[in-house]
C-alpha cells in the first residue's frame, strides 16, 4: 500500500522523529510518501533555508564528506521524489541499530538545499 501527503498534513517535528533526524522548524516539506508492506519505506522531500543548512547538515546521521556525487541508492524519480533529476546531488546511506536504513541525497540550489530522506526496513 502507498500512501501521499499534503504539507498541511504532515509536521516537521514528526517526520524528524519517525526518521530519526533533527529537522529544522523551517524546512519546507516539498512531499511524503509511504510504502507498507514486507519492508516499510518513508521518503520524504524538503527543502532547507540556507540559515537552517550548516546546522541541520552537521546534524545528519551522515557525515557530509561521507556523501559521494550521485543520487547512489536513492532509488528512481517518482513524482516529488526526483533525485535523478536534482543537478548536483551527492547521497549516502547508513545502516540503523533497529535493522532500518537511512538514505540521504542533499543538493544545494541558490533558494535553498533540497534534502531527500527515505527509511526503509529489511
Amino acid at each position: 500500500m502507498t500512501t501521499s501527503t499534503s504539507r498541511s498534513e504532515n509536521q516537521v517535528s514528526a517526520l524528524g522523529l519517525e526518521l530519526g533526524v533533527s529537522i529544522p522548524a523551517d524546512a519546507q516539506v516539498v512531499g511524503v510518501k509511504r510504502e507498507s508492506g514486507i519492508d516499510d519505506l518513508i521518503r520524504v522531500k524538503l527543502l532547507v533555508p540556507p540559515t537552517s543548512r550548516d546546522r541541520f547538515i552537521a546534524e545528519l546521521p551522515i557525515p557530509e564528506g561521507a556523501l559521494r556525487a550521485g543520487v547512489g541508492r536513492l532509488g528512481s524519480d517518482d513524482g516529488f521524489w526526483n533525485p535523478h533529476a536534482t543537478a548536483h546531488i551527492r547521497s549516502g546511506s547508513k545502516a540503523l541499530g533497529d535493522g532500518h536504513f537511512l538514505l540521504i541525497g542533499i543538493a544545494d540550489t541558490s533558494g535553498g538545499t533540497i534534502v531527500f530522506l527515505a527509511k526503509h526496513g529489511t
